[in-house]
């Protein structure tokens, strides 16, 4: 039987132009399986030069973060939103693969400025439906209304572990 909530690894570095590179590893029914997995990755080509970027984290199923969108900083100073849409369509307007765990994860990610990509995760939720009205929830949002082809839904399968090899 499912709980409430599942573990999620991630693991970001930053480069030498300064931008952070977030990988999402994968999502766990334990603490202790995360832990495991990092483990075995902190010897892994890539990860092993970035030992202390994994973090495990607690995801409450159906409930995510980010309702009041974001800004981007340089500095102290919040630099201006892009005035119109980069793009119309939105993860809603595609098929989306379905979840053998009857999971999916929302995220938001673009590029700033700088070019630098900018991941934001929104939540893990239990139904298909659920994940959709997340990001309906989030387009009218600072951050999100100038990148509404930002978003993602992908499909998780518990266990699964990415970049098992290193990057």
């Amino acid at each position: 039987m499912r709980t409430n909530n599942v573990w999620s690894v991630l693991h970001e570095f930053e480069d030498d132009a300064f931008c952070e590179h977030v990988k999402i590893i994968g999502f766990f029914q334990s603490r202790a399986q995360a832990r495991t997995v990092v483990a075995k990755l902190k010897q892994m080509p890539g990860f092993k030069e970035y030992r202390k970027g994994f973090f495990i984290r607690k995801e409450v199923l159906d409930r995510g973060g980010w309702m009041e969108g974001f800004v981007t900083m340089q500095g102290d100073k919040a630099m201006p939103e892009p005035e119109s849409p980069t793009s119309g369509e939105t993860v809603l307007d595609s098929d989306i693969q379905n979840s053998p765990d009857r999971l999916w994860y929302v995220f938001h990610s673009y590029a700033d400025q700088w070019q630098c990509t900018n991941t934001f995760g929104i939540g893990l939720y239990t139904d298909l439906k659920l994940a959709k009205r997340s990001v309906e929830d989030r387009l009218n949002q600072p951050g999100f209304r100038s990148r509404p082809s930002g978003f993602q839904i992908a499909p998780v399968t518990l266990g699964h572990v990415e970049y098992e090899n290193g990057f």
